[in-house]
């Protein structure tokens, strides 16, 4: 790759998505060994969602990985209980931005996207239930985030 937003290594892949209330899309990443990867909602206009309370943005470090190592985001508007959610904030309709720094040539294989209905998730990703957690854990994700924002900011 060549310098893409004044940095040597970068690929960015960008999409659309609209959801309907019953609705998700999920983004299958396959690996690329980037040192860095991250992945955030935006609204139309490139504005980033609320990112220190909702989950609208996540990085390879943080993600669960299905055991081939691939990563499985689902953009929903509502929990679906899966540990890689990105959170569009009530917002349906936005761009979902992936980026991945570091390379030294465009990955092998390029991410996918698939609309499904939020009950079909179980039998869209492969490892579902291993990437699943509970009510507490996904406040504990929030809290570290609104953490990790006041320190960014001096708060």
């Amino acid at each position: 790759p060549g310098a893409k937003a004044g940095v040597v290594g970068r690929w960015m892949s960008l999409g659309h998505y609209d959801l309907a209330p019953d609705q998700a899309l999920v983004i299958r990443i396959p690996p690329t060994g980037a040192p860095y990867q991250g992945s955030q909602l935006a609204d139309l206009w490139f504005g980033s969602l609320e990112y220190a309370s909702a989950t609208s943005s996540i990085t390879a470090q943080q993600a669960h990985h299905a055991p081939d190592g691939v990563q499985y985001l689902v953009v929903s508007l509502e929990d679906p209980g899966y540990a890689n959610w990105l959170d569009p904030a009530g917002v349906a309709k936005g761009i979902v931005q992936l980026r991945f720094d570091g390379l030294d040539d465009q990955p092998a294989e390029a991410p996918t996207a698939e609309l499904v209905s939020i009950s079909a998730l179980p039998n869209t990703i492969p490892d579902f239930d291993a990437g699943q957690i509970g009510a507490n854990a996904r406040a504990a994700q929030r809290a570290e985030r609104r953490r990790h924002v006041q320190v960014r900011y001096g708060r």
